[in-house]
């Protein structure tokens, strides 16, 4: 209950002792309905029951004993659910302070709202931060910093009990998110301020920690300098606290840099303390687990001294130890640098590669969201002011709705036509491109028996002629004319196409039979070969092969992965004859010599 609402309680008692006995009654239940609108803590209410006992006393004997009986029984029913939320929101806490990982949104939401209502801004402050904690282990960053917000927000500064370190916790966590989202500016803003509460509660070691973590950001942004100060003064600062291996724990983010500054002297110094008193290796000198990739900093201060053979060791050290992406990526590319220097290109192009498909890897395994997002969706307005801009806002969006209402409305009309007309365009396009297929594979069908009939003459009439003239002039103009319709597309989007064709489907299904091919179905393949392989289809029609008809069949057949003794039932000939035709067609086609299994490698390359 706040202290608005406490206040209401009394002005009501004041109400009511003041009252004629008239209006006593009515003035009773008024007072009651207050105080089960604003009912709170048992402690809080207990301060406050006492002053109400003192106006009450004026009232009728057995009103005041009926009412006090009623206010002190939903005094301890409220007492016992607010003590079971505040247990559940202790527990909560000790598993965050356990590091466990928080997944029960529902509760840490339960909890969230309940103190929302009836809790102090310190309880509201650790409630919205644990259902921050809880959306950040569940990898839902945006709620997790709309929880922190709130947290934020629910905390009174002003308020002598202030819970600073609760607040100092909450700019840290936000800290790590936006350091998790790239944003570095925003997590060094955060730090500050998680500095700043952390001091206010005179918790220094909680500062010199949040300072530390500084050095992430300023790593990123590639201030080396900040890094390298920031780690020596928290080294000192940490020493002087008794926590010296903390300290030095911290010179791992500093001996990279020193290197890549050419103070090699400077970083033997931090690898000496790193290793001597950080207590993060083992006796035989090996880092924990997960930290890896300081055997890349050690590396590489080794190749800037020239001490190449250590430089490898530590290399392949890292590779051998570190199994993430990121540590192979590093490891190779450390390597590829020590054997460009020591003259071994094979070496250097070896790893080099190496290095490149371990960064692709980690690249594609990242899940980081856009920075411009994260950053535009949480950089606004907090509740209290938006609360207060709401009326204007609502005032000025009522006079545009009409309009925009209209808008929407024309909009939409506009739209609908557009699509209609797109739609019946590619109909037509369909259409036309249905109908220009069925007149090439007419006139393919043609063609090849013109071709084979005059094959089977000793000598080509005029009017044979005239006819293969004829038709092939026609094949042609529609073989433009499809592919002028047909999109380019890949090889496997072609045999994408064809596996879902029905004519594909059936083709194979009757492959496995003992029938040949009918005339008709002759017909569907060449329009399915039309539609889906143009380019293909313009290869074997072309003039200058002169293709008869059993060698376009076979040619057909061959290039739709069909085997060569189902080709011989579909064409009706002798397994002999179609290993003939594949001779043949190898050669006339390619200039090549071989058999049916090579013929059948070059047309997949066709689409």
């Amino acid at each position: 209950m706040s202290s608005q609402a406490s206040f209401r309680l009394i002005d009501a008692a004041k109400v009511l002792t003041k009252t004629s006995p008239a209006n006593k009654n009515t003035h009773v239940w008024q007072f009651a309905g207050v105080f089960v609108g604003v009912y709170d803590n048992n402690s809080y209410l207990c301060t406050r029951f006492s002053v109400l006992s003192h106006s009450l006393c004026t009232m009728n004997y057995k009103l005041c004993t009926l009412l006090t009986a009623s206010l002190l029984l939903l005094i301890a029913c409220n007492s016992e659910r607010h003590e079971r939320m505040q247990q559940q929101l202790a527990a909560l806490q000790a598993m965050n302070q356990a590091d466990s990982v928080l997944t029960d949104d529902s509760l840490a939401q339960a909890l969230a709202d309940w103190f929302d209502r009836h809790g102090t801004p310190n309880e509201q402050m650790e409630a919205h931060y644990l259902l921050g904690r809880t959306h950040a282990d569940r990898g839902e960053a945006p709620a997790a910093l709309a929880a922190y917000h709130d947290a934020i927000d629910r905390a009174d500064t002003s308020a002598a009990d202030c819970n600073y370190r609760q607040l100092c916790r909450v700019y840290a966590q936000m800290a790590d998110i936006f350091y998790k989202q790239n944003l570095y500016s925003n997590q060094l803003e955060n730090i500050e301020k998680s500095i700043y509460y952390a001091m206010v509660a005179g918790d220094t070691l909680v500062a010199l920690n949040s300072y530390a973590h500084k050095m992430s950001a300023y790593r990123q942004l590639g201030m080396t300098d900040s890094v390298i100060s920031i780690c020596r003064r928290v080294y000192e600062q940490y020493s002087l606290m008794g926590f010296k291996d903390i300290g030095a724990q911290y010179y791992g983010f500093s001996i990279k840099g020193l290197v890549a500054n050419g103070n090699y002297e400077e970083a033997k110094k931090c690898i000496d303390i790193y290793e001597k008193y950080s207590g993060l290796f083992d006796e035989n000198h090996n880092i924990v687990i997960g930290r890896e990739a300081y055997y890349n900093s050690k590396g590489c201060y080794y190749l800037g001294i020239h001490q190449y053979d250590s430089a490898q060791y530590y290399f392949r050290k890292e590779l051998k130890s570190g199994n993430d992406y990121n540590n192979q990526n590093m490891g190779a590319m450390g390597l590829a640098r020590l054997f460009m220097l020591i003259g071994q290109p094979d070496s250097a192009t070896k790893y080099a590669m190496y290095g490149y498909a371990m960064n692709d890897s980690a690249y594609n395994v990242m899940s980081t969201k856009s920075v411009a997002d994260i950053d535009g969706m949480y950089n606004y307005t907090r509740h209290q002011q938006i609360a207060a801009n709401e009326k204007q806002r609502a005032d000025r969006e009522e006079k545009k709705s009409y309009a925009l209402i209209i808008i929407l409305f024309s909009v939409i009309l506009l739209f609908t036509v557009f699509l209609r007309m797109w739609v019946k365009n590619k109909e037509r396009e369909k259409q036309k491109r249905k109908d220009i297929s069925k007149q090439l594979a007419n006139a393919q069908m043609d063609l090849l028996k013109a071709r084979t009939a005059a094959k089977d003459f000793a000598s080509e009439s005029t009017e044979l002629k005239s006819l293969i003239q004829l038709k092939e002039e026609e094949t042609d103009r529609l073989r433009a004319e499809i592919l002028k319709i047909q999109k380019k597309v890949s090889n496997e989007e072609t045999e994408k196409k064809l596996g879902m064709s029905d004519t594909f489907i059936k083709l194979h299904k009757k492959a496995n039979g003992c029938e040949p091919l009918t005339w008709q179905e002759w017909q569907e393949l060449n329009i399915m070969i039309i539609n889906i392989l143009p380019q293909f289809h313009e290869f074997i029609s072309a003039k200058r092969f002169a293709l008869t008809e059993h060698e376009y069949e076979a040619c057909v057949l061959f290039r739709l992965h069909v085997k060569p003794m189902p080709i011989s039932v579909l064409m009706g000939v002798s397994p002999s004859t179609v290993t003939k035709l594949s001779k043949t067609l190898l050669k006339k086609l390619f200039d090549e010599n071989g058999d049916k299994d090579d013929l059948m490698a070059i047309l997949g390359n066709y689409c």
